[in-house]
């Protein structure tokens, strides 16, 4: 980031677990990141319902990040019993990987579902995402992948953070939303050996 970024940046943070009163404030601020033209910073999040937020704050990883006592950012990853009794997971057999890793699916994974910060708090993603992935591979998973939207708009902040911190693109995957038509993401992966490496380019971009 850059030292002016820095600089201006707010001092008052904390990334904690979110609790079922976070949920209104999770919800809005989702609601609040939109695409500009063909892009979009900040994150964007495509078809998830508040019922299943909560659900995720009870079964899944849930972090969120607070500045000044107000909910910034959150992010929310999918353990790997949870990702298996989920919808995202009857659609595997459409992803097309452009690299065979389909027999990691047989190992404990994890899944970045999502993750959203206000773009004047983008100085402080790092260390949101740090707290939510180093919970996920404490607790013995193999794997971790996440989606990033190509198209008909760039996801650029997730993705040039998974590019910058070198995880490997192995596939896509094509749906359609009735609200954007069809959409392809991109299918991203880091292996645990491989995230000591992943961990450490993420905390240098702070």
């Amino acid at each position: 980031m850059s030292s002016k970024l820095a600089k201006n940046a707010p001092n008052r943070t904390t990334v904690r677990a979110a609790q079922m009163a976070d949920i209104d404030a999770i919800t809005t601020l989702k609601g609040s990141l939109h695409p500009v033209g063909d892009s979009v910073e900040g994150g964007f999040i495509l078809g998830s319902a508040r019922d299943l937020y909560c659900a995720w704050i009870e079964a899944a990883v849930v972090k969120v990040l607070e500045v000044g006592g107000s909910i910034v950012g959150y992010a929310i990853c999918l353990p790997d019993t949870v990702l298996r009794q989920s919808a995202l997971w009857h659609k595997k057999d459409r992803i097309v990987f452009e690299i065979p890793i389909t027999s990691s699916l047989a190992d404990k994974i994890a899944y970045f579902e999502q993750l959203a910060v206000l773009p004047r708090y983008r100085y402080y993603v790092p260390k949101l995402i740090v707290a939510t992935l180093d919970v996920m591979f404490v607790q013995g998973h193999q794997h971790l992948f996440a989606t990033t939207v190509r198209e008909p708009f760039h996801n650029r902040a997730v993705y040039g953070l998974f590019k910058r911190c070198q995880a490997q693109t192995v596939g896509y995957i094509r749906e359609h939303y009735p609200t954007h038509g069809v959409v392809v993401s991109q299918l991203h992966h880091v292996p645990r050996a491989n995230y000591p490496d992943f961990r450490t380019r993420l905390c240098q971009m702070r």
